[in-house]
């Protein structure tokens, strides 16, 4: 069983609530389509898959990026992601991915039953996984080439880093914050009003936002 065709009911963006429609409309089946919920999560939320087969199918991580990061062979990780889809198959006693796009009828309520049971059996094994850092950023930059050397300084590194503080969520809601309520609340108020209703010394500080902010 391959855990990527999987992961692919979910979109390009790997969108649980996309995989969870696709698996309802093609089976009609709620019971199946909890198990499916709880297959999801056991991918993706836990650490049942080996942490350098997950970067490669859930983060997106080409399997050079990944052999670089976990310090393992390409050609081995290659194997490895079929190996976990083995697993995963063999743990469940079947190949559940015919029946999860709608390919095949489904199994029986029992084997459903089991199915859910064996789920649930496997997160409880397994341990959820910490909040990814990149969760944490503004902007998606997991398309980007990871590239495991530098040779920055590290006084050059810290500059980089500072310009870049922008990516972090933390770092932008506190300078929300810093901004005051009513400040913020008027800059919405200019992004939001059609050009016609404000003054012209509100579309002047409109385009002010504009162009110091590439909007």
């Amino acid at each position: 069983m391959r855990i990527k065709d999987i992961l692919k009911l979910g979109g390009q963006k790997q969108s649980k609530d996309v995989m969870t429609s696709r698996v309802m409309i093609n089976t009609g089946s709620e019971s199946f389509t909890e198990f499916a919920n709880k297959l999801w999560d056991l991918i993706v939320n836990t650490d049942y898959i080996r942490p350098d087969v997950h970067a490669v199918l859930v983060k997106g991580l080409t399997h050079r990026e990944a052999s670089e990061t976990y310090d393992v062979k390409e050609s081995y990780l290659k194997n490895l992601v079929g190996i976990e889809g083995n697993r995963l198959e063999e743990d469940l006693g079947m190949d559940v991915y015919p029946y999860l796009s709608g390919e095949e009828e489904l199994p029986s309520k029992t084997r459903i039953d089991a199915l859910n049971t064996i789920a649930e059996g496997l997160i409880s094994a397994s341990e959820p996984l910490h909040e990814d850092l990149f969760s944490r950023l503004t902007f998606d930059i997991q398309s980007k080439r990871s590239v495991r050397d530098s040779h920055l300084s590290d006084s050059d590194f810290i500059g980089v880093v500072q310009n870049l503080e922008f990516l972090s969520k933390a770092k932008m809601e506190s300078r929300l914050e810093e901004a005051g309520q009513y400040t913020l609340g008027y800059i919405v108020y200019l992004l939001r009003t059609d050009d016609k209703y404000l003054t012209e010394k509100d579309k002047t500080r409109k385009e002010i936002i504009k162009e110091v902010w590439w909007l």
